[in-house]
């Protein structure tokens, strides 16, 4: 007998701590986060209740072979009185069919020896009857529904017929995956009809609990079982009734069904608080990391250094769910995020930092891996980071650097020079920019300035594209090729265009560093043009942002994936789909750094993302391994091998470990993507090192690999390129 009690609580972190995030990102845990530790529990509470091992046998009760005896007595004497039709025996259950023991006072039966299966109504046409289509069957442990009222005559061919006490089963995916069924009570003047994707048993006397043949019906195993049995075309897969009526079903004593449905109820209510504490929880951690990084946000600087730069204490704490190589990279962001004085860095610049700062990121620091245990938490992490970024507070200020004032100058000449050779159009005077536009003080040597004073061209891609589709040709960039929250371009879908030579389109035609913006739909999607990309295009849709030659390095992109950004991609809302006009770009307000000062922006902001990628990574891992050892425990509790091993889970990943060469074949074509990047090494190349260039996801990059190896753009490498 297993103590259900004390498997709960002896594990209880694991049921709470093992979660798995859905589709989707932001806020709102009880949408986001699926609590996969405590559906576990549910299911284990399911198996054991109908295994026999949730509540201690009594010997007094009367067994549930006498029941068995007792329902055969009923059914038979049903028949003679013509009340139900005499039905195909069903088969002696045969040990090959039994999967696991049953306790010495329980018995193997049927559904379809116990009940009838598919029973009719005998109804007058103007009887109000009740109306039950399947959104109002439930997923409960009580089989609860809602019902409408309806007069007979119009439901009585054509659906499904029950009464009160018949227990429904729905039959279609993903409704019997669901697990929704009914044990229909209430019904106006006690019968009705409803969905005919039910199956439906209706009891002979009362000889048993329905409550406990609903969790039967929802125990995992009987619904993994069902699904192998399903029916019909994808969509349309149904659970036959053969299975429903002849699959083999545990058959405990009366009375120790009512305890077992008792114990059942006390343990999902236990259950419903442990996902309440949970929800709590998280939503409480969310709001912790929320305040905290703010306050950094909101924290005030010296004129002369808006930036982290003394050292805190590292991290010593750890999570008990987390492994320590988690906790070590918390350490390592800690350290990381506070820094140090940069080379040739005035230190008394460096260490002016008023005691608000200081005193905010110490609270944090001293906490660090307690606070960013979840993706949501990392995610706001690289946010505040990037604000910070923009905020000149993320490394120290040098006043040696040449104040951006200077740049922004060297700028506006470039670009009168540009417009005197007619390499541009003079664009429109831009308004000065307000105090009310300036969301907080700048560092000295920082400047406010609007996009279009640093940016060479502003537009959008052409229209009517569709005509010059191709299988190959010129690369199309779309709005589907650009990323949220990065500048990555994503590769693994793309189009490809054939544009007539001197056409509409040309003036479109990217060029490296160029970044893009979608600008209708879900405004602020971006994506950064490599080196070497070759002949590409893009629609109207996107908008295309070419900087000014001194001004084409990656704090732009950093800046515009910042929330800074952000806030101002949702400022205007415009009609249906939100749009954001090319003017609007142009008038975006940004801070402008010295230009030594951008490079240290991005390095800062290169070292800390990549740590951020590394705590999300074991996190993931740690995850896994809660999800694994939930399998574990589950299926010790019931008696079979877990599938996983409660061991520490080896994440097995893919390793590239060759050198690429150009092949004599390849002379700048523009779909050869990946010798393009070989070629800007010099001709050979690691592996790896073009893998991370080119933006493509491992399986497109292989793909792609393998098309250039194909058509004589890359040799083929001496040894295999990937490997486990």
């Amino acid at each position: 007998m297993t103590d259900i009690n004390n498997l709960i609580t002896d594990n209880i972190d694991l049921w709470t701590n093992a979660i798995k995030k859905r589709k989707g990102v932001g806020r709102g845990s009880s949408k986001k986060i699926e609590r996969v530790g405590v559906k576990k529990l549910r299911e284990l509470i399911l198996e054991l209740a109908v295994r026999g091992k949730l509540v201690p046998q009594d010997d007094n009760d009367e067994p549930a072979s006498v029941l068995l005896e007792r329902i055969a007595i009923e059914k038979e004497q049903l028949i003679q009185d013509r009340k139900i039709k005499n039905t195909k025996t069903l088969a002696e259950i045969t040990d090959d069919e039994i999967s696991f023991e049953l306790p010495k006072s329980w018995e193997w039966t049927r559904l379809g020896i116990i009940t009838e299966i598919g029973p009719r109504n005998i109804v007058e046409d103007n009887t109000q009857v009740s109306f039950i289509p399947m959104p109002l069957i439930t997923t409960n442990y009580k089989g609860s529904h809602g019902q409408e009222v309806r007069e007979w005559r119009e439901i009585k061919k054509g659906y499904t017929h029950f009464a009160d006490g018949d227990i429904g089963l729905a039959k279609i995916t993903p409704c019997f995956e669901n697990s929704k069924l009914a044990v229909f009570s209430g019904l106006k003047n006690g019968v009705g009809g409803g969905t005919t994707e039910l199956h439906i048993a209706r009891p002979f006397g009362e000889y048993l609990d329905r409550l406990f043949i609903i969790l039967y019906l929802k125990a995992p195993q009987f619904l993994l079982v069902g699904e192998t049995k399903m029916t019909g075309s994808a969509g349309q897969k149904r659970v036959p009734k053969d299975f429903f009526s002849g699959n083999p079903m545990p058959f405990p004593p009366l009375a120790e069904q009512h305890r077992i449905v008792a114990k059942v109820d006390e343990l999902m209510l236990l259950c419903d608080q442990l996902e309440q504490q949970t929800e709590q929880s998280i939503s409480a951690h969310q709001t912790l990391v929320e305040v905290l990084l703010d306050t950094l946000l909101h924290s005030t600087t010296t004129s002369a250094a808006g930036s982290i730069s003394s050292a805190t204490k590292s991290t010593t704490a750890e999570n008990s769910t987390r492994t320590s190589e988690t906790a070590d990279a918390s350490a390592k962001a800690s350290t990381a995020m506070v820094g140090g004085n940069e080379s040739g860095t005035n230190s008394r610049a460096a260490t002016c930092i008023q005691d608000s700062f200081q005193t905010n990121w110490q609270r944090i620091s001293e906490h660090f891996d307690l606070l960013f245990t979840t993706e949501y938490s990392i995610e706001q992490l690289k946010q505040t980071i990037l604000q910070l970024a923009v905020m000149g507070k993320l490394v120290p200020q040098n006043p040696n650097d040449e104040p951006a004032s200077v740049l922004l100058e060297k700028v506006a000449k470039e670009k009168e020079q540009l417009i005197a050779d007619k390499k541009i159009k003079k664009q429109k005077v831009l308004p000065v920019i307000t105090d009310e536009e300036k969301p907080f003080e700048l560092p000295n040597g920082w400047e406010w300035s609007r996009i279009w004073d640093v940016a060479k061209i502003i537009t959008s891609g052409s229209r009517d594209w569709a005509k010059y589709y191709s299988d190959e040709g010129a690369i199309f960039v779309t709005m589907g090729n650009l990323s949220r929250g990065n500048y990555r371009l994503r590769l693994d879908a793309l189009r490809y265009v054939k544009p007539p030579v001197g056409g509409e389109g040309s003036r479109t035609r990217l060029e490296e560093n160029d970044l893009l913006l979608s600008i209708t739909g879900d405004v602020g999607n971006l994506g950064l043009i490599p080196k070497g990309f070759g002949e590409a295009y893009i629609n109207q849709h996107t908008c295309l942002l070419r900087f000014m030659t001194a001004c084409q390095n990656r704090y732009f992109p950093e800046l515009m994936r910042s929330p800074l950004a952000k806030h101002q991609f949702n400022a205007p809302q415009r009609g249906i789909k939100n749009s954001f006009r090319l003017g609007d770009v142009g008038e975006m307000v940004v801070p402008i750094p010295p230009l030594t000062e951008q490079h240290r922006i991005v390095a800062k902001v290169d070292e800390l993302m990549t740590l951020c990628d590394q705590l999300k990574a074991r996190l993931n891992d740690a995850q896994t391994t809660q999800l694994h050892l939930a399998d574990a425990i589950v299926s010790k509790a019931v008696g079979q091998q877990a599938k996983n091993p409660e061991s520490k889970v080896e994440i097995k990943t893919m390793k590239i470990t060759t050198m690429l060469t150009n092949c004599n074949h390849y002379i700048n074509q523009d779909d050869g993507i990946l010798a393009a990047l070989v070629k800007t090494e010099g001709g050979e190349a690691d592996a790896k090192a073009i893998w991370n260039k080119s933006g493509l996801e491992l399986p497109n990059f292989y793909k792609q690999l393998k098309k250039e190896i194909k058509v004589g753009y890359i040799n083929t490498p001496a040894k295999a390129d990937f490997e486990y």
